[in-house]
C-alpha cells in the first residue's frame, strides 16, 4: 500500500506533465488536483488549478455527521456508489435555448426532469447558486450544472 507521500509524488508528477502539455493550449481546462497530505500543497503551482486534500475533506464530513447525524443520509446520497452525480446539461436538454431565462426557470426545468440545477457554466466561468432572478440567454457551449440520480440518468438516456 502506498503512503500518502508516494501517492502525492505521483500526483504532483502527473500535474507537472499536464501543466507542461497545456502550456501552449489556447484555452486551458479547469484542473483539480487531489492530494493526500496538506504538507504537499506548497509543492504545486496552483494558479491555474484547484487543490483538494481528501483526508481534510473526510475529517470535515465526519465531524459534521458526528454533530448532526441526519447529515449522514445526505452524504451517502451525494457521495455513495449509485447515488447522485453532478452533470453538465446543455440548455437544449431543458428546452431553454434561444430566449432569456431566469435561474428560477432553469431550476423549474431541471426539476421537471427530476434534477436539481446548481448553477451555470458560461464562457466567463462557473456560477454556482446564482440569484433566482439572474437572467441569461444561453449560447453555444453554455452548460447548466445539475445534480441527478445515477439510475435516473441511465433510465432517461435509454428512453
Amino acid at each position: 500500500v502506498d503512503s500518502p507521500y508516494e501517492s502525492d509524488a505521483r500526483t504532483i508528477l502527473g500535474h507537472l506533465i499536464l501543466e507542461d502539455t497545456l502550456s501552449s493550449a489556447p484555452r486551458r481546462p479547469s484542473v483539480v488536483v487531489e492530494l493526500m497530505s496538506p504538507e504537499n500543497v506548497d509543492l504545486l503551482d496552483t494558479r491555474d488549478s484547484e487543490t483538494v486534500i481528501t483526508p481534510v475533506i473526510l475529517s470535515h464530513i465526519l465531524t459534521q455527521v458526528a454533530l448532526r447525524r441526519e447529515l449522514h443520509a445526505v452524504y451517502v446520497e451525494l457521495f455513495g456508489t449509485g447515488g447522485a452525480e453532478l452533470v453538465l446539461r446543455t440548455p437544449s436538454e431543458y428546452a431553454l435555448e434561444g430566449r432569456a431565462v431566469t435561474f428560477a426557470e432553469v431550476q423549474a426545468a431541471a426539476a421537471a426532469d427530476a434534477e436539481i440545477a446548481l448553477g451555470v457554466r458560461r464562457q466567463d466561468g462557473v456560477t454556482l447558486a446564482p440569484a433566482r432572478d439572474d437572467r441569461w440567454t444561453f449560447v453555444e457551449g453554455d452548460r447548466i450544472v445539475a445534480v441527478t440520480r445515477v439510475e435516473e440518468e441511465r433510465r432517461s438516456r435509454a428512453d
